[in-house]
């Protein structure tokens, strides 16, 4: 990739900080479709505020994804537990496109996780593209307390 043009990526930051959300929201797509170090570095910025549109959060958690740093992993795990569908959906996918082991345990989570029925679809592909083989089971419900789990007597040969 060819270094990003700072006068464009200037006004690219620029319009990150407009009041308009849809101009934000456009300024996120660009940042990530031109690339570059400054873009990266906003761009994980934007996933990491929390007073962000949650739209623009969403986008901004895509690109990192298309632009396939390493140094966002950490950020896009915590924006699994963001607020809004649109920022943890992105982040899932975005975490199976940088191939990151780190991310394997948060994304089993949200996997089983049945409150988070929107986005355990894109947690499933993103653990097997970072190479789960094991079946994401939901976990066992629990015992009632005052019958707890017996283990298995095994009969002793005589």
């Amino acid at each position: 990739m060819a270094d990003a043009d700072p006068i464009s990526t200037k006004h690219l930051l620029v319009e990150l900080r407009d009041v308009n959300k849809e101009t934000r929201r456009s300024a996120v797509m660009k940042l990530g479709m031109q690339g570059g170090e400054i873009a990266i570095r906003a761009l994980i910025d934007v996933v990491q505020n929390p007073y962000e549109d949650l739209i623009v959060r969403g986008r901004a958690a895509q690109m990192l994804g298309v632009l396939g740093d390493n140094r966002a992993v950490d950020p896009l795990i915590r924006a699994l537990n963001t607020p809004g569908y649109q920022p943890q959906l992105y982040a899932a996918e975005a975490l199976g496109k940088l191939g990151s082991a780190r991310a394997i345990a948060p994304l089993l989570e949200v996997a089983n996780d049945p409150s988070r029925d929107k986005i355990r679809s894109a947690a499933k592909i993103a653990l097997t593209k970072l190479g789960w083989q094991n079946d994401v089971v939901e976990p066992a419900a629990s015992a009632p307390e005052d019958h707890p789990p017996q283990p298995e007597r095994v009969a002793e040969k005589i």
